[in-house]
């Protein structure tokens, strides 16, 4: 009963967010106005537009060049540049994970935060940048790592002895399923970090003949299965 529950509220932490996040794509009006942004709290969702005195210059000294990492310097720029307001702190970066451009020549960039090099679950900066490369507003989901998460993480990291292994990960799951692990098939394996519950997990989703399971496995020893869920294929 303990799994089931943390996996509905894993769920729906995630819809959450998603649905919140399409609702300032849907009414990109909405939001703060530039100077007003408030990042106090420790989760926010925000839609900045910006003004021209907030963003000075564009991606590129010749925008119809500018490359996909000339757009993305420019928006971890911005973002750095706001750090106080963002927490983004010491050890932690920004990586694009996607970058679309829609009809009229509009490009957005979204980026995931890492910290010491693993994702921080469920955060998620996007920056939308004009026609003319000039970044004109960011908006997305961000939340602080608490003091203690980081310290907590520090100590496991530092400690890579006591890390548990994607196979001994593996071998886990393969011992609950009551199979080999030579018959499992792994579709996504990565680790990641948990604000809420501030640990760090391998997420696993596993194809096992005709069912598909989600795996979160605790990276400390001894090796834990936190939660599972089970999609059945047609």
């Amino acid at each position: 009963m303990v799994l089931v529950n943390r996996m509905w509220n894993l769920k729906r932490q995630i819809a959450l967010k998603t649905m919140a996040l399409a609702i300032f794509w849907i009414i990109p009006n909405i939001g703060f106005a530039n100077g007003d942004l408030d990042l106090n709290s420790d989760k926010n969702l925000f839609f900045i537009k910006l003004t021209p005195q907030a963003v000075k210059g564009k991606a590129s000294s010749e925008s119809d060049n500018a490359t996909v990492a000339d757009l993305a310097a420019a928006a971890k720029k911005f973002f750095l540049d706001q750090s106080p307001d963002f927490d983004i702190r010491t050890n932690e970066e920004l990586v694009l994970h996607k970058k679309t451009t829609d009809s009229l020549g509009r490009n957005h960039l979204r980026f995931h935060r890492f910290y010491r090099g693993i994702r921080i679950q469920g955060v998620e900066l996007i920056a939308h940048f004009n026609s003319d490369n000039q970044l004109i507003s960011v908006n997305g989901y961000t939340e602080k790592l608490p003091e203690e998460a980081r310290l907590a993480i520090d100590s496991l990291l530092d400690q890579q002895d006591k890390l548990v292994s994607a196979e001994d990960a593996l071998n886990k799951i393969a011992e609950n399923l009551m199979v080999q692990v030579d018959q499992v098939s792994v579709l996504n394996k990565t680790t990641y970090i948990d604000i809420q519950e501030p640990y760090i997990y391998w997420h696993f989703d596993i194809d096992n003949k005709l069912t598909r399971y989600s795996y979160i496995v605790s990276i400390d020893l001894p090796v834990r299965i936190i939660s599972k869920s089970v999609n059945q294929k047609h």
